[in-house]
């Protein structure tokens, strides 16, 4: 919780709110805009938040919606169709709509961490540690490594780090090489309600983990016809279905960089309707500037005022739909 604010007026000023409840002041603005949360009273110097209105606020950031968490991998074998964009932004899309969510970087190239803010040479334990061995040849449990992010109370990563290009190979030899992250990540299923996985560019040992480890999967779709391979990667989830304990379920296309009114963009969608049928996400990631260059930020766009940021809002609402609709 943060340290009290000096106040002797009764009520607080906008920043002075969301200091108090541990979120940046555009959060708590966009809250009020989305309808989450409601407006406060307005007097001639602004608005001004009561406690009263500062204890139903963090009320609602400290109440989980689900007794398990529903676990999503963001998974294409083809790089740069926009997997950490999308898991990042959605899963602080998740956080600020009240969730309490975790991304699992589960990629060597430790994409989603740098994001979110964590640079790799400060991670002293990843998920490499927990899949595989610490130098002084122990392993470390999920909890152990998960660290909060400062963006939003409800937010927290489990960071990557080179070495999980190694444990990837190691695994082969290993017994439930399999199933090895869904058993990590059991133990504390009951702690989120959303966690998301970012998966390598592959459909290697680390997607195929991740897979199994999901409850479903959202494939990402840009305009590079990164529909080829499709049909494999389809295969590979039904494969993990089978051998997990989980569903898997196919969740759907999300068509990335799209630049709308093309024909480039009308060939994609056609295509990708071609091969997923009725699972394609309604909403669209377009292609623009501040999407492309928000991996590069060191945290989500949806932490920003940026106007860009509320089609991932759309997706967290129409993935919201479909989970509750599975469990």
């Amino acid at each position: 919780m943060a340290d009290e604010v000096e106040n002797t007026s009764g009520t607080y000023t906008v920043g002075e709110a969301a200091r108090l409840i541990g979120i940046e002041p555009h959060t708590l603005r966009r809250l009020e805009s989305r309808g989450i949360i409601p407006a406060p009273v307005r007097d001639k110097r602004g608005r001004r938040y009561t406690r009263a209105d500062i204890e139903h606020i963090r009320e609602h950031y400290g109440t989980r919606r689900r007794r398990e968490a529903y676990t999503i991998a963001i998974v294409n074998q083809k790089g740069g169709v926009g997997k950490t964009t999308t898991t990042v932004n959605l899963a602080g899309a998740f956080a600020i709509n009240g969730h309490r969510v975790l991304v699992i970087d589960f990629d060597p190239q430790v994409n989603a961490t740098s994001t979110l803010g964590i640079s790799w040479r400060d991670v002293e334990y990843s998920i490499a540690d927990v899949l595989g061995t610490t130098p002084d040849g122990t392993t470390k449990r999920l909890s152990e490594i998960i660290v909060p992010l400062p963006h939003h109370p409800s937010l927290f990563l489990a960071p990557s780090s080179i070495k999980l290009a190694y444990t990837e190979m190691s695994l082969i030899n290993r017994p439930g090489r399999d199933t090895r992250l869904d058993s990590a990540i059991e133990p504390i299923r009951k702690e989120y309600d959303i966690i998301l996985l970012d998966c390598p560019p592959t459909l290697g040992m680390l997607s195929f983990n991740a897979m199994t480890a999901a409850d479903g999967i959202i494939v990402p779709i840009d305009e590079s016809l990164a529909l080829q391979g499709a049909g494999q990667l389809l295969a590979t989830r039904k494969e993990c279905a089978d051998i997990g304990r989980r569903r898997v379920a196919l969740l759907g296309a999300l068509l990335t960089r799209q630049r709308t009114q093309t024909a480039a963009a009308e060939v994609i969608e056609e295509l990708t309707k071609e091969i997923f049928g009725s699972r394609v996400f309604k909403t669209k990631i377009p292609e623009r500037v501040g999407i492309a260059n928000s991996t590069g930020m060191g945290r989500p766009l949806v932490f920003t005022d940026a106007r860009e940021a509320d089609v991932f809002f759309s997706l967290a609402e129409e993935l919201e739909g479909m989970i509750h609709a599975t469990k």
